[in-house]
């Protein structure tokens, strides 16, 4: 449908102080906190069954300090090092960021503009924006800071000089996103999975002859840099096995499925591998539980860890009175891939990721030395032209 033309929420008020309560930590990244939705009777349907997306600042100290909301940290390192070169700058030729005048707009203008084309409106929606005030984050980040990483809190925490927050619909909360299948008669008590995957880069950098990926390559360089004791075993080229054709882009070899078995035995693969070291790339939810409870613990063997997904899985098929059982994590898993196949959401995600002729590196290797040749330019004096002697 038709989304808001600059992504306002019609909320009935301002959340403060008295709305922390209502909100729980569910996860974070460098740049945003997430908050779930508590059950609340009669609540806001504004607000019901979504997320609530907070952005972070940088901190010497605590999240729920002063020093949270750095002028210098709120805008991105884009746009603090260089005036010329900034995300504005860059994105405002394009149609739909005419008025994006701050980093909310231009990410809610990001996705419905930029990335909604690309994968299709049934695979993103980029929300709408609430306003929030200071009570109510600083409450927030009192209440969530037990619950965050020891390393997050370290680095970062709730920008409490933000006014608006991001509200995006809960897709843990499968309940409420599929209601029309329980009015056709699916039983109140039965559950949903949901299921979080991080598929990294699905194709291998041109020219290279052994197509090896860059998750592979990253996770090379993490092991050594002691960053992890070992490398995952999970290869997003197995993952997007086949997807090249579905796309009709040129294939690598190794992207290359040449049979429909093939296939599912390399993408069985993928996922078998991440349930055997999930760390952030892979989530399973139901209800309130979550695995793996922690994605830092790398105490756990492969072994272990996949033996702790059946157990998850297991604990959730006694609880349910339903004829049909995944009957462990093989089954879960097998569930996830035909999912992924059906819906067609990894060609949609290859083809957004094979727009990027750049690369990552390559993108930030230019912009240091664009940033240092503006920073040189700005510190040579004008020159002055030396007139002749006179006769």
């Amino acid at each position: 449908g038709e989304m808001p033309a600059r992504g306002y929420v019609e909320c009935s008020a301002t959340l403060g102080a008295a709305a922390a309560a209502g909100w729980a930590y569910l996860a974070e990244g460098g740049a945003h906190l997430v908050l779930e939705r508590r059950d609340v009777a009669d609540d806001d349907p504004n607000v019901a069954g979504r997320v609530l997306r907070l952005r972070k600042a940088k901190t010497g100290t605590s999240s729920s300090g002063e020093d949270v909301a750095r002028d210098g940290a709120r805008d991105g390192t884009l746009e603090t090092c260089s005036n010329a070169l900034t995300d504005a700058s860059l994105w405002a030729s394009h149609p739909g960021f005419e008025d994006a005048n701050s980093v909310e707009d231009r990410s809610w203008a990001f996705a419905h503009h930029v990335m909604r084309p690309l994968l299709g409106g049934r695979f993103v929606d980029p929300g709408a924006f609430a306003p929030v005030d200071r009570e109510f984050l600083r409450a927030v980040a009192d209440a969530v800071e037990p619950a965050r990483p020891s390393a997050r809190r370290a680095r970062s925490g709730i920008d409490l000089a933000a006014t608006r927050a991001a509200l995006v619909p809960d897709a843990n909360r499968v309940d409420r996103a599929f209601g029309a299948e329980r009015r056709r008669g699916v039983g109140a008590a039965e559950d949903w999975f949901s299921v979080e995957i991080k598929p990294k880069c699905g194709f291998a950098l041109p020219g290279d002859p052994k197509g090896t990926s860059r998750f592979a390559m990253h996770q090379a360089l993490r092991v050594r840099r002691g960053e992890v004791r070992r490398a995952s075993a999970y290869d997003p080229l197995d993952l997007f096995a086949g997807c090249d054709e579905e796309t009709g882009e040129e294939t690598n070899p190794r992207t290359r499925a040449t049979s429909e078995s093939e296939r599912k035995k390399k993408s069985r693969r993928a996922l078998s591998a991440l349930a055997a070291a999930p760390r952030n790339n892979l989530r399973v939810a139901r209800r309130g539980r979550r695995w793996p409870e922690s994605d830092s613990n790398e105490s756990l063997d492969t072994r272990a860890w996949t033996e702790s997904l059946d157990a998850f899985v297991q604990e959730t098929d006694r609880n349910l009175d339903v004829d049909v059982r995944l009957g462990g994590a093989s089954g879960l898993l097998d569930l996830v891939d035909d999912a992924l196949r059906q819906s067609g959401v990894l060609a949609f995600v290859l083809r957004a990721q094979r727009r990027d002729a750049v690369g990552a590196e390559t993108a930030a290797r230019l912009w240091r030395r664009l940033s240092a040749h503006e920073l040189e330019s700005r510190e040579e004096p004008p020159a002055t032209r030396e007139e002749p002697p006179a006769t």
